[in-house]
């Protein structure tokens, strides 16, 4: 059986609430990312995605020269982040995590430990891992 555990990203980057856009969108360019945790003292209050950027700025693509400088400097991740996100535990299976985010139509779990953020699995992790698998032979 496959845990959380076993395909997690383990100590994430994370950003702050505070944290300008411009810096959020360079941090993942940067760690080649499309999710950030978000933490206030410690604790998990949120999760910004490369899609939440794009909505924010209103462009199709991610590209920082199609938005002016300005404008990512004077929103901050708490004003886009998703609060209170779906978060997995790293015991969970494999197959729980990739029916919660089904289900919930998003692309990555932050993984809490007693409440303390200790990874983040996202769909590709699942996808990397299923294309590694032996393809079946029907007989």
């Amino acid at each position: 059986m496959v845990l959380v555990r076993d395909l997690m990203v383990i100590n994430p980057n994370t950003i702050h609430p505070d944290t300008p856009l411009s810096q959020v969108l360079q941090l993942m360019r940067d760690v080649g990312c499309r999710h950030l945790p978000v933490l206030e003292n410690g604790f998990l209050v949120g999760i910004i995605s490369e899609r939440d950027v794009r909505l924010a700025v209103n462009v199709p693509a991610l590209d920082l020269d199609a938005v002016r400088s300005y404008e990512m400097r004077e929103i901050a991740a708490g004003q886009i982040m998703s609060p209170d996100p779906i978060t997995v535990d790293p015991d969970s299976t494999l197959q729980q995590a990739a029916q919660w985010l089904n289900a919930n139509e998003i692309g990555a779990l932050p993984v809490l430990d007693d409440g303390v953020l200790v990874g983040i699995i996202t769909v590709f992790d699942i996808l990397d891992y299923v294309a590694g698998l032996p393809e079946l032979v029907a007989v």
